[in-house]
């Protein structure tokens, strides 16, 4: 879903990423900040607000994407 979602943005992955392997990266991410708060499969509907945000913030952009 995400990816589909990249997609239509029009993200470009640069330095040989795919956009499945950059929805990983923000997963991950995600993963890494709730790590003390509370476990990943709780408020499933906050968690991907969350990736999406991560996802398409511009520092993720300047860092991942074209």
């Amino acid at each position: 879903m995400l990816v589909g979602e990249m997609m239509s943005a029009g993200m470009e992955p640069k330095d040989g990423y795919t956009c499945k392997q950059l929805a990983q990266i923000a997963i991950d991410t995600v993963k890494n900040r709730l790590k003390w708060k509370r476990p990943i499969t709780s408020k499933e509907k906050e968690t991907y607000t969350m990736v999406r945000r991560t996802l398409f913030s511009k520092s993720f952009k300047e860092k991942y994407c074209k």
